[in-house]
Formats: C-alpha cells, sequence, structure tokens
C-alpha cells in the first residue's frame, strides 16, 4: 500500500470516527425522556422543561419540574393498589411489611404478628445522635430480631444516619453488617438519612448539601454490597427531587415513602411505606407499614 492510500483510508477513518462521534451527540440531545404506562400516578408532560429536567403532573401535587435522569421508572398501576377494610395495602404479589423502631418499648409478641398476616419486618438497628454524633444501638433491637426470625417473619434493617462524611456513612454501615451477622437478612440493608427534627441551630445535619447526602447513601450502600447483602436507602418525594442524585443511587433499591392511597413517584422504587399509623396484633404502639414491590425471598 503507497502512502497516498495509506493516507486516503487513514482520513477515511477518522472522518467515519467523527461522524458517528457527532450523530450519536445529537441522539443524546435530542431522544424524548423514557416514559411510564399510561395509568402511573405520575405522567410525563409534553411541554420543554430546562436543561436536565422534565415535567410530569403528579396526582397530589399537579405539574412538577422534576430531574430527568437516564434510571428505570415506576411503572406501577395506580388502580391496582388495593384497600381492605382493615386499611391494608396490597399491589398484586406484594408482600405486607411493618417498620419498627425504638419507640416500640413494650415487649412484642412476633407470633402474633405473624399471625396477622404480616410477612416481613424492617427493624431499625440504631442512631447517630443529631448533635454530638455518636453511634448508639436500639436496646430492644437485638430482641426483636430474635423474635421477628423465630416467628418466621423474614426481615430486613436500617439506620437512622446522621452522617455527614462517607468515614462515618462507612461507619455506620459496619455497625450494622456487625449486629446482623449472626441473623438471616433476607430484606434490604438499608440507610435512612434524614434532617434531624429538633432544633436546626444544634443538628449537625443543617447545612448538609445534596451532594454529601447522595455521598453519604452511596457509601453506605456500597459498603453493604460489598458484604453480599441487598442495599437500599429511604427517601420521600422531597429527597427524590431535590435531595438525592439518584443517578448514583440507582443500583440501589429504594424504600419510598408517601402516605396517600397510591405512590406517586416518577422513578422506580421497591419498596412503599404508606401510612404511619398501623395497628398489629402483638404490637401496642402503632407502627409503619409498608408493602414490598419486590420478591426478596
Amino acid at each position: 500500500m503507497d502512502k497516498t492510500t495509506k493516507k486516503t483510508a487513514f482520513l477515511s477513518v477518522v472522518s467515519f470516527l467523527l461522524l458517528a462521534i457527532i450523530g450519536l451527540s445529537i441522539f443524546f440531545a435530542t431522544r424524548e425522556p423514557s416514559k411510564n404506562t399510561e395509568d402511573t400516578p405520575v405522567q410525563l408532560l409534553e411541554k420543554t422543561a430546562e436543561a436536565g429536567s422534565i415535567f410530569v403532573k403528579d396526582s397530589y401535587n399537579g405539574e412538577m419540574q422534576i430531574p430527568q435522569y437516564d434510571i428505570p421508572l415506576s411503572q406501577y398501576a395506580a388502580d391496582k393498589f388495593k384497600v381492605d377494610e382493615q386499611g391494608v395495602m396490597s399491589y398484586e404479589n406484594s408482600a405486607l411489611g411493618i417498620s419498627i423502631k425504638n419507640k416500640n418499648e413494650d415487649s412484642i409478641d412476633w407470633s402474633q404478628v405473624k399471625g396477622s398476616g404480616v410477612q416481613f419486618v424492617l427493624l431499625r438497628v440504631g442512631f447517630r445522635d443529631y448533635k454530638d454524633g455518636g453511634i448508639y444501638i436500639d436496646t430492644k433491637f437485638q430482641e426483636n430480631i430474635k423474635g421477628a426470625l423465630d416467628a418466621g417473619l423474614d426481615v430486613g434493617v436500617y439506620f437512622f444516619s446522621q452522617a455527614m462524611t462517607e468515614v462515618e456513612a462507612v461507619e455506620e454501615a459496619e455497625t450494622v453488617l456487625n449486629l446482623i451477622k449472626d441473623y438471616q437478612v433476607k430484606y434490604p440493608v438499608m440507610i435512612k438519612w434524614d434532617y434531624a427534627a429538633k432544633t436546626k441551630e444544634e443538628a449537625r445535619t443543617t447545612n448538609a448539601t445534596s451532594e454529601q447526602i447522595t455521598n453519604v447513601v452511596h457509601a453506605f450502600c456500597q459498603k453493604v454490597k460489598q458484604e453480599g447483602y441487598t442495599a437500599g436507602f429511604y427517601g420521600d418525594k422531597t429527597f427524590g427531587y431535590e435531595k438525592f442524585d439518584l443517578t448514583k443511587l440507582a443500583e440501589y433499591d429504594m424504600w419510598y415513602t408517601e402516605y396517600q392511597e397510591t405512590p406517586a413517584f416518577y422513578y422506580d422504587f421497591k419498596l412503599w411505606e404508606y401510612s404511619a399509623e398501623g395497628k398489629v396484633p402483638g404490637i401496642a404502639d402503632t407502627v409503619e407499614m409498608c408493602i414490598a414491590l419486590k420478591k426478596y425471598n
């Protein structure tokens, strides 16, 4: 092959690559956002939003501009969420669960809980103090996880985080992992990061940024996943749209909370907490009620 032929071939390859790059750039810049099904509680609106955002119509909040992420969307149909006479929620083959934290000081009759139709429980392991930053373990955790498992319930766990750094998040994850290592935990091991409900001036998390929060949640979940557990995080509509960068958390299961008849969130989630006022036989206090929209066992 002479020099002229080689030069022509080289220029042809370069031209092809440049055209391919330009074509892909145009495709990703102009492609339509992913859409959910027609009967989901949040619908994409056909109107132009600012870069990186889309307009949606929310069943409860009306028209909203939210971040546009290239991640799985919620495909749950509104008319498939059913509530029975006792206020118990279900969705096709969902599992019924409850969430327990340290306010439930009385001993729980887990056999009654199991007999009531509850299939899984999400137990709080502990929390980081909103002011001093210390880690504290729920005094009833060991009793509750043993009692729930002995009664035949499936178990997931979570930690109430006030972590401000990835190092603190990993510390929280390691604390949880150490406490559950001798138990069978089928449901997710999760982080529940939230701003303290105390005086803002005293709370260490008051000025936490969205980037900090996302990085903390990711660090916790990454550690959990590395140890072979299903990792997850808790969030509501505000956190999902305004605080988290969901592209960085897409590999983890979201535990979504919204106290409505149906969950109206545009992106995918695996657990839905639908009430904070549940009453279950065997437990004196009210509990949070959840359903799992994914099979964990």
